[in-house]
């Protein structure tokens, strides 16, 4: 039976972080807030989709407001239709004639598009009665990479490549999946060290972090001199080994394959949250073998859709997690 979206709910929800110094870098102050979107269906026992785009502050407003400009692209559509030719409906959001300008494929409309696709997701998945995890899980390689709007990247990585380097992986996945409920997904803390904390309070809460098991902390670090990708690679090149982490918030697909390629970052942290939703997640956790880059998707605001597809494609090619805590 199929189901057709039928509405489309925005919430401003917003979090006062910004006294404490929580969430605070070289850049970004304010308080963390979220568009969440909910969308309605004509299933039998009213299933809703939920998606959200992690912003900041005020800026909610805007990205809310993009929501319901786009909302048309997604109300009405049959679920099988859009997952039957998923790259067609991802373009209709990121480049829409008449805010593409606003664009394209970066911003407020970027943010707009996560929170939409993410939310078309949870939707599917619910219907299908599991996570979204599971539910990729039980993709084919030519599925997952049927999703995929390879437009502009594939000089890195086309699609026949990408559904090879999945097609390798497949023998072990029935372990790895095991693993993956029995152990859970290796990660990272990141909130021992904001900008904004004083070093004592950072110090103490590094200590306990490492006494609750954490191997892995993140910590804000710096200013604008890595703002492009040629002033990340060469702050790669001075701190190595030490590896330099960024993506949650890289504008668009042709940025995160230009750090790659310019060797500017040693982690990738995509962000299902702060970019055109969990899709961009699968598209930017895979590189060619032997690319000396990890993935770490960014789990507070993403969940398992963008951290099950990197442990996924990190069997095949040169992206690996972060180490798993203790």
């Amino acid at each position: 039976m199929s189901t057709r979206i039928t509405a489309v709910d925005v919430h401003d929800v917003r979090f006062p972080t910004a006294a404490a110094g929580d969430g605070s870098d070289a850049l970004n102050r304010g308080d963390y807030s979220a568009t969440y979107v909910e969308l309605r269906s004509d299933a039998r026992d009213g299933t809703v989709g939920a998606g959200l785009a992690f912003t900041n502050g005020r800026g909610n407003e805007l990205v809310c407001a993009a929501v319901r400009a786009l909302e048309h692209h997604v109300v009405g559509q049959r679920l099988e239709d859009i997952f039957a030719d998923m790259v067609p409906f991802w373009r209709s959001l990121v480049a829409d004639v008449q805010l593409r300008w606003l664009g394209p494929e970066k911003g407020v409309i970027h943010l707009a598009t996560g929170a939409l696709v993410n939310a078309v997701w949870d939707l599917r998945a619910k219907l299908c009665r599991v996570p979204l995890w599971k539910l990729l899980a039980g993709m084919s390689a030519a599925e997952l990479v049927a999703m995929i709007d390879f437009r502009h990247i594939d000089d890195a990585l086309d699609p026949q490549e990408a559904r090879a380097l999945l097609e390798r992986a497949a023998p072990g996945a029935e372990e790895r999946e095991r693993e993956l409920e029995a152990t859970g997904y290796p990660a990272y803390t990141t909130s021992v060290g904001w900008l904004g904390y004083p070093d004592e309070k950072v110090r103490a809460l590094v200590r306990a972090a490492a006494a609750a098991g954490w191997r892995d902390v993140k910590m804000k670090v710096g200013g604008p001199a890595g703002a492009d990708i040629l002033g990340h690679a060469r702050i790669a090149r001075a701190v190595a080994p030490v590896r330099v982490a960024t993506g949650e918030v890289a504008a668009n697909r042709v940025i995160f394959k230009q750090l790659m390629q310019a060797q500017a970052i040693g982690v990738c942290q995509v962000d299902a949250c702060r970019s055109e939703g969990s899709t961009r997640c699968w598209r930017s956790s895979c590189s060619r073998p032997g690319t000396a880059c990890r993935c770490a998707p960014t789990p507070a605001a993403s969940g398992c859709a963008s951290t099950y597809s990197t442990w996924r494609s990190s069997t095949t090619c040169g992206c690996r997690p972060a180490s798993r805590a203790a």
